[in-house]
């Protein structure tokens, strides 16, 4: 009887070997033929996208039973053996019958179609020619005459699944890959739940960093307000040609013309010199901020010279002296002097009109002053050695207002334009001296002061502008273009008229235009 038993038992383990072995055999062929279907089903349910997910129809494949037990040593074979009696012809038959019930049981709840995520296009499965394995039936009945019904399900469940890195294909298989893919989530989730605390934490560091006691306090800069402050100096010459709205005359040259009863010829006259006058500023923007602080002087001194002399059988005439002593000479030789000075400050604030475009509006005071000499060398006939000189001077301040445009044209180039008006108010100083006998008769000496001058000013420019970086904090600037001045009623004429009447004389207005290239070299510097 003992020998029956162990006999028995050594039956029913080798059946279970046996189902083990057939069990990874066809495990095998499907995970070679699913290479794709595996690797997308491995992948979390949360990096796939959700339009990737689709149900489809579990394939359907012969059930297989599984079957997997350690072998007990003889003492626990010997319990099993004596555990179990052989059953009778008609036993068998019916553990074959119930067996077979439940394999069908099986084999419908494998095959129904369950949801399986898999990726939009599965890889095509090709059936591989199973190896030659016992069947399913041939199986049953070998357990069925080692064991009975029970022992057949205690022995199955006791069993260990084979891991393949994916849900193996049992009855169970939907609730296996959902509870897989739903722990990869929570997973996944809790990753990125601390993830959230460990950026809020940091957050919350940087904020306590901020060396500000009030966290509402705090500007957000702008690309417009996140400017430097910024300093530029500048300097350049200015290659003006300077007119004077009167004659500056001094004489008349006349060839005594037969058909001329008083005088005919030419009017001899001074005519400044074209000169350049010496311009330099600085200009400061406040970091963050668009207006501007600035000022500029510009200094400029010219002169001219003129020379006549009588035609032969003809005279000159004097255009300047008291018609009531001296008018004939038979030389006389003029010189002028043209000093001319202005400040300006002002105060800007520069708009920004799209990328390319940028206008700047300022205002401020401008202060000149306006100094023009005359002096006039007679000799000959009614001279000895006479001189007479004219004088006028002004010194004014007022209002200055303009604007400024400025277009970028690319590759630090821009085109510029500005144009200014001032009115200044001041006084204005004008003389006449003339003497003979080198100098020690006074023939006429007048000085002539008024306050309350208007001088109205306009000025306009036209230029390029190029600038360069020399480093991270400073630029270097070169201008170029043409300017225009107006000064009106800057100077004063005064003319004697009546020889009968030696005190009555005229007074003539004049206006000063300056104009002519200018060249401008700046460096500018941020911090």
């Amino acid at each position: 009887m003992k020998e029956h038993r162990l006999g028995l038992a050594v039956t029913l383990a080798t059946v279970l070997s046996t189902s083990a072995t057939i069990a990874s055999a066809q495990a095998a062929p499907e995970l070679d033929q699913q290479p794709e279907a595996d690797a997308d089903l491995a992948t979390p349910k949360s990096d796939r996208e959700p339009s990737e997910v689709v149900a489809t129809p579990t394939i359907e494949q012969p059930a297989s039973l599984e079957f997997s037990a350690a072998i007990p040593d003889g003492t626990e074979l010997e319990k099993v053996a004596s555990a179990v009696e052989p059953p009778s012809e008609s036993r068998v038959a019916q553990l074959v019958a119930s067996a077979n019930a439940a394999v069908v049981v099986e084999v419908e709840e494998v095959v129904s179609p369950a949801p399986v995520p898999v990726a939009k296009q599965p890889a095509a499965i090709t059936p591989q020619p199973a190896e030659a394995t016992p069947s399913t039936g041939a199986l049953i009945k070998s357990v069925a005459a080692s064991t009975n019904a029970s022992e057949l399900g205690t022995i199955e469940a006791a069993q260990p699944r084979p891991s393949t890195g994916m849900p193996f294909a049992t009855p169970s298989l939907g609730r296996v890959a959902q509870g897989t893919i739903d722990d990869e989530l929570q997973n996944r989730l809790l990753q990125l739940q601390q993830r959230q605390q460990q950026l809020e934490q940091q957050i919350e560091e940087l904020k306590r960093q901020i060396p500000v006691p009030n966290r509402e306090q705090v500007t957000v800069k702008t690309p417009e307000n996140n400017r430097r402050s910024e300093l530029k100096v500048f300097a350049g010459p200015v290659f003006f040609q300077p007119r004077l709205s009167d004659l500056m005359d001094y004489a008349i040259e006349d060839p005594a013309a037969p058909n001329t009863l008083a005088t005919s010829g030419e009017v001899k006259q001074v005519e400044l010199e074209d000169a350049t006058a010496i311009r330099f500023g600085a200009l400061f923007r406040p970091g963050g901020s668009a207006w501007d602080f600035g000022a500029t002087f510009t200094q400029f001194e010219t002169e001219g010279s003129s020379q006549a002399e009588a035609p032969t059988n003809g005279f000159l005439f004097s255009t300047q002296s008291h018609p009531f002593q001296n008018d004939q000479a038979e030389t006389a030789t003029a010189k002028a002097n043209l000093d001319y000075s202005s400040t300006n400050v002002e105060i800007g604030h520069t708009f920004q009109i799209g990328r390319q475009l940028g206008v700047r509006v300022f205002g401020g005071v401008q202060a000149a002053a306006v100094d023009r000499t005359m002096t006039t060398e007679l000799d000959g006939v009614d001279y000895t050695n006479g001189k007479i000189k004219l004088k006028n001077e002004f010194s004014g301040v007022g209002p200055r207002l303009g604007i400024e445009g400025k277009l970028l044209l690319g590759a630090g180039f821009s085109l510029f334009g500005r144009g200014a008006g001032s009115l200044m108010v001041g006084e204005l100083s004008s003389s006449f001296n003339e003497t003979d006998n080198d100098g020690a008769d006074t023939v006429a000496n007048i000085d002539y002061d008024r306050g309350g001058q208007l001088v109205p000013v306009l000025e306009a420019a036209l230029g390029v502008d190029w600038e360069a970086a020399l480093g991270k904090s400073a630029k270097l600037n070169i201008s170029a273009g043409y300017e225009v001045q107006q000064m009106f009623n800057v100077t004063e004429n005064i003319r004697f008229s009546d020889a009968a009447s030696p005190g009555v004389f005229t007074r003539e207005k004049g206006d000063l235009n300056l104009h002519g290239f200018f060249v401008k070299g700046g460096l500018s510097v941020e911090f």
